[in-house]
């Protein structure tokens, strides 16, 4: 046991310092950010909460990779169309011949929505994700030069995100100031019990809110996350032409690090977007700012394949191809994003030896050896010294940590950051290691590293219910509604009675502007339907007592085994339950008003009775 102790205070000694060092960076960063934080106060500026005025000239162009995302891409889609508060853009989905069930999700989807395209990638997949975005990119280019329309800013996410409703705007009003805007990212928050998920939202929620609107302020390049980075098209137009004809890296694992770092280098302008959502209100709960959301690996081996790709990306591929060559005052922030080689498996090694320890104290409380450790302490006075300073700093990082995390996910999510840490350090060590090895391995054999897509879920309608804005701020937003009518139509409302309905009573807003509101709430479609888009004998599927006394008219069947169903009420599990008890379709539901459901009823009754006459 002796010879233990000495083999673990010969390691603990540079671990010490390798600790001290790089906590005492983080304290310099948390330092800067009071101090901003402070300059701003006492400047009387704050974080923007009015709309922002921005016309519809903006144009945006969305682009989606999907590889094997059948199982989520059209729900996404449908989703973000009828939440995005913004009508200026298109959407683009970047698909492989040889997948086909997602290509035929896409091809409905176009089909279906206006402002949603797709193009097919010439290799079959998987490729990489920056191989599937140049593709989604060029398609984009031909499809300008054909109809002379310009894109002026290109839009990159995911097929599993959910765009918050007021980020495009808030794009179009801030890219005319920068070439690269990046949303922050916050992961959905699964509860404690998902172990592996909370160290993500720990990691996104002081990354977001602190480290990149520090980079920004200090001119450090901004990296981008791989989703909710909007672009100018003249800064991607240079950057196509630095690169020879290609916008992003196809053999990168990590093509956002790169191109964030690529643009800061051609001096363009970066900034993280910290922007509050119009209409909130100040004292209503945890003021978010606008932000992606999604959900992120919950299994231990997703989680350590996912992180591994991206110390791959961000450490080892960048320094490979771009050294420490990246323009002035970039070697701060580039140390800052490769320590984690090094810091990864030291944190992990000092938690070991640091359970040891607190062993061994344990031990010799109950032997009488208490005498070793002040024995300890007088031969190694130096090294108590730094250990007790570390201890101090490492106390405060949980601190910083649990606060930022607080303020996006709730006190008792802030609070236990301190026993994620723990776990968080074991799964980076274990990436770090296989990202290492493989980075090495391929090096050696002078292979291409290969990429492994993380596996998408998107979260349910239940699940995306608990975001949903207030009906009235919504109106608000959209200047459907004045402050003064809200509060008239709040407090004059009858016993039961839904506020918009009370809204619609005092004639405040018309019923279409309610039901576009209801649309962007439930995140269900809003359409106006015709007769004519009506199936007769789709309409008959169901029991007409059921159908009526549920609201909802079935008006389509598609290819796709769906059975398409309109409704002046947003849709419960007790209403998807009866239906299921008839129909063996999956039921995809759009909200119309209830003038326009009468309307139809009314057209089909006429129909029905001329077919009886016959």
């Amino acid at each position: 046991m002796w010879w233990f102790d000495g083999l673990a205070i010969n390691v603990l000694a540079p671990l010490a310092v390798w600790v001290f060092a790089s906590s005492l960076d983080d304290l310099i960063l948390d330092v800067s950010y009071l101090w901003f934080r402070f300059r701003s106060r006492g400047s009387g500026s704050t974080d923007s909460c009015a709309p922002a005025a921005v016309g519809p000239d903006v144009r945006i162009g969305i682009l989606i990779p999907c590889w094997d995302e059948a199982d989520v891409i059209e729900e996404m889609i449908e989703r973000n169309v009828a939440a995005i508060d913004y009508s200026n853009y298109e959407i683009w989905l970047g698909v492989y011949p040889n997948d086909e069930a997602t290509q035929k999700r896409a091809v409905a989807c176009a089909a279906r929505l206006p402002g949603v395209r797709y193009v097919v990638c010439q290799r079959d997949g998987p490729t990489t994700k920056a191989d599937c975005l140049n593709a989604i990119y060029e398609g984009m280019r031909r499809h300008e030069q054909v109809t002379g329309k310009r894109y002026d800013v290109y839009l990159q996410h995911d097929a599993e995100d959910l765009i918050h409703p007021d980020s495009l705007r808030r794009i179009a009003s801030a890219i005319r100031d920068y070439d690269m805007v990046q949303i922050p990212v916050f992961p959905l928050p699964l509860g404690l019990a998902a172990l592996t998920h909370g160290t993500y939202g720990d990691f996104f929620a002081e990354f977001h809110l602190k480290e990149l609107r520090q980079r920004a302020a200090f001119g450090g390049f901004v990296p981008s996350a791989g989703v909710g980075t909007a672009y100018r098209a003249d800064a991607l137009d240079e950057l196509w032409a630095h690169n020879g004809g290609r916008l992003f890296d196809a053999e990168s694992l990590t093509e956002d690090y790169a191109i964030g770092l690529q643009l800061h280098a051609l001096g363009r302008r970066q900034t993280l977007l910290h922007a509050m959502p119009a209409g909130v209100a100040r004292g209503r709960g945890r003021r978010l700012p606008v932000a992606t959301r999604a959900y992120f690996p919950t299994q231990v081996r997703q989680s350590i394949r996912q992180r591994s790709r991206w110390v791959t990306g961000i450490a080892l591929q960048s320094w490979r191809k771009f050294g420490w060559r990246a323009g002035k005052g970039q070697i701060y922030w580039l140390w800052r994003d490769r320590k984690g080689l090094v810091g990864y498996p030291a944190s992990l090694l000092a938690n070991l030896i640091f359970a040891y320890g607190v062993l061994r104290w344990l031990w010799a409380e109950q032997t009488g050896a208490a005498w070793y450790f002040s024995g300890l302490s007088a031969a190694h006075p130096v090294l108590l010294g730094l250990l007790l300073a570390n201890t101090g700093m490492i106390v405060w990082r949980q601190v910083v940590r649990g606060i930022f995390v607080g303020r996006v996910y709730g006190w008792k999510h802030g609070l236990t950051v301190p026993l994620r840490a723990p776990w968080a350090n074991a799964i980076d060590c274990c990436a770090t290691l296989s990202a290492l090895w493989a980075f090495s391995h391929a090096w050696v054999r002078g292979t291409k590293l290969s990429w492994v897509k993380t596996a998408h879920s998107y979260p349910s309608r239940e699940r995306r219910a608990l975001h949903k804005p207030r009906l009235g701020e919504i109106l608000l937003t959209r200047g459907a509604l004045v402050a003064h009518r809200l509060r008239k139509a709040l407090g004059g409302r009858l016993p039961g009675e839904r506020l918009g309905d009370a809204l619609l009573r005092d004639q405040a807003i018309t019923e279409t502007d309610l039901y576009h509101a209801l649309s962007r709430q439930q995140e269900i479609p809003f359409l106006t339907l015709t007769p004519a888009a009506v199936d007769a004998q789709v309409a008959d599927i169901l029991p007409p007592g059921l159908a009526e006394d549920l609201r909802i008219l079935p008006y389509r069947r598609d290819t796709l085994r769906r059975l398409w169903i309109a409704t002046p009420e947003a849709p419960d599990p007790q209403t998807e339950a009866k239906i299921a008890e008839f129909v063996s379709a999956v039921p995809r539901f759009v909200l119309v008003t209830p003038s326009n459901y009468q309307s139809l009823r009314y057209s089909l009754r006429r129909l029905r009775f001329a077919a009886a006459g016959d």
